[in-house]
């Protein structure tokens, strides 16, 4: 249920299912010295996979924290 909420709020406002700009610009900094070292086609395959990578961990991420939220939520119900 809170994957089907990911999916259908915040990859419909905000991307689609790719990871974050913020996510993707720090994949291309720490990828930055591993382009010198690979050729353009391996290495935007690589980086797309990662991407690829970080999108999966951005979703579970939100699965984790609402889960977090909603455990703190009843806690702070029940007094």
């Amino acid at each position: 249920m809170i994957r089907e909420l990911y999916n259908n709020i915040v990859c419909k406002d905000f991307g689609g299912g790719k990871p974050s700009r913020e996510m993707q610009e720090e994949i291309s900094l720490l990828l930055k010295e591993m382009g010198e070292s690979m050729d353009g086609f391996h290495y935007e395959k690589y980086k797309d996979n990662l991407c690829l990578i970080a999108a999966a961990a951005e979703e579970a991420g939100f699965a984790k924290g609402f889960q977090y939220a909603f455990r703190l939520f009843a806690e702070c119900i029940q007094g």
